[in-house]
């Protein structure tokens, strides 16, 4: 009598009465592999360095910030023009906006 190693599986966690947890782990290993290396690389993140996590997520300097948001400032000004420019070509006129 030949068993396969799933069937052979599922006999010994039947007779040892596991939950359904474990079931999901003979039933479906490439999906508990994926989990546990999702754990496994979270773990790593997040436990890897003695640094501060916001230096973590923001890795750039108070100088690069300052710099950037000098930028990202002239572009949203630089929006708004263009936006008024749009609404005095195509309205609308302030006699048709209602308070």
């Amino acid at each position: 009598m030949k068993i396969d190693w799933f069937s052979l599986t599922t006999i010994i966690l039947h007779s040892c009465k596991f939950d359904r947890t474990v079931m999901l782990v003979v039933r479906s290993p490439r999906f508990t592999i994926c989990v546990l290396l999702l754990i496994f690389m979270t773990f790593i993140f997040f436990f890897r360095s003695d640094k501060h996590p916001s230096s973590i997520l923001l890795p750039f300097s108070n100088r690069a910030l300052q710099e950037k948001l000098r930028l990202e400032e002239y572009h949203y000004n630089m929006m708004l023009d263009g936006r008024a420019k749009l609404i005095e070509k195509w309205g609308p006129t302030p006699h048709r906006i209602h308070p």
